[in-house]
């Protein structure tokens, strides 16, 4: 725990009427140091995070483009809401609140955007029939038969792109 650390201590104990203790920590000396330490590391170091997004992406193959269609469809929808829902809020935030109490949020709403500008142009490349290798994804979707193009991948016979 952080008083076992020596990252906080007891600064104050107090009662009100017939209420239990309650006890006030403030930060020391190395609980500021390890405190700072740590945040540094959060802010310049990136960390590999693992969203299901980016997973579900890894397995849509087994999905039919057209579905895979729909469903991204609906999800930039939901993206576009929660945007615009943020972005709302923000705005009457930015009237009463510092931006630096808001940045956390103004991010959010950035990678938010990010992701709904990124799904917006893969769901056109699939539904137009330009995203590379469709063709072989839907035959594979609809005859459930490996094709002739990805078993030659396999088989190490063509270049890989």
């Amino acid at each position: 725990n952080l008083e076992k650390h020596g990252f906080v201590e007891v600064a104050e104990v107090q009662r009100q009427g017939n209420r239990p203790e309650r006890t006030l920590y403030g930060i020391t000396d190395a609980g500021r140091a390890e405190a700072t330490e740590w945040l540094s590391d959060l802010l310049a170091v990136p960390a590999e995070e693992y969203p299901i997004f980016e997973a579900a992406l890894s397995l849509m193959g087994v999905l039919h483009p057209d579905e895979v269609a729909r469903l991204l469809g609906e999800r930039l929808n939901m993206l576009e809401v929660r945007a615009a829902s943020l972005r709302g809020g923000l705005e009457k935030l930015y009237e009463t609140l510092p931006r630096l109490f808001l940045i956390e949020s103004e991010f959010k709403l950035h990678m938010i955007e990010a992701e709904a500008a990124w799904v917006r142009g893969f769901l056109a490349e699939v539904t137009a029939g330009t995203f590379p290798g469709v063709r072989e994804w839907r035959s594979f979707s609809e005859t459930g038969e490996v094709p002739e193009e990805y078993l030659q991948l396999e088989a190490g016979e063509v270049e890989r792109p």
